[in-house]
C-alpha cells in the first residue's frame, strides 16, 4: 500500500501539472519505502535531494503556467512555494549534517503539505484554467 495514493480529487485540470503531482506523490512514496526498508542513509537523502529538485522543477512549470493565464493570486501562490522549499531545504542540510534521520513525521509533514496545497492552493487556479479554457493546460 502506497503512503500517498493518487486520487482524482487530486486533479487540477492540466493533464501536465497533474503528472507532475503524480511525480511528487510516487517520490515520496519511495522514500517511505526506501524508510520502511531501512535504507542507507546515502539512499535516503538522494531520494530527498530528487524530491527537492523535482519540487522546484514543478513549482517553476507550475509558476509559468499561471503567469501565462494571469492568474491573480499568483503572489500568494509563490510565496507557498518558497517557503516550503525553504523549509525543504532546511530539513535536506540537518538530514546532510546527520542531525535527523527520514522519520515517519517527516514523511506525514510532507504528505500533509502536498496534499493540503493540491487540495487547496492549487484548486484554487483549477476553475480559471477551466475557464480560461486554454491549451496552455496542458502544455506547462
Amino acid at each position: 500500500m502506497a503512503f500517498i495514493d493518487w486520487t482524482p480529487r487530486f486533479s487540477v485540470g492540466s493533464p501536465v501539472l497533474d503528472q507532475q503531482h503524480k511525480t511528487l506523490i510516487a517520490i515520496i512514496n519511495k522514500l517511505h519505502t526506501a524508510m520502511q526498508k531501512g535504507g542507507v542513509k546515502d539512499d535516503m537523502q538522494r531520494i530527498f535531494t530528487e524530491l527537492i529538485s523535482y519540487t522546484e522543477s514543478h513549482f517553476n512549470a507550475e509558476e509559468a503556467m499561471l503567469r501565462k493565464i494571469g492568474y491573480a493570486r499568483l503572489g500568494s501562490h509563490h510565496l507557498q512555494h518558497v517557503e516550503f522549499v525553504q523549509k525543504a531545504r532546511d530539513l535536506q542540510a540537518q538530514l546532510m549534517a546527520g542531525k535527523f534521520t527520514v522519520s515517519i513525521d517527516l514523511l506525514r509533514f510532507l504528505r500533509t503539505w502536498l496534499s493540503d496545497h493540491i487540495m487547496g492552493t492549487d484548486q484554487q487556479y483549477a476553475p480559471f484554467l477551466a475557464e480560461q479554457n486554454s491549451p496552455i493546460a496542458s502544455r506547462a
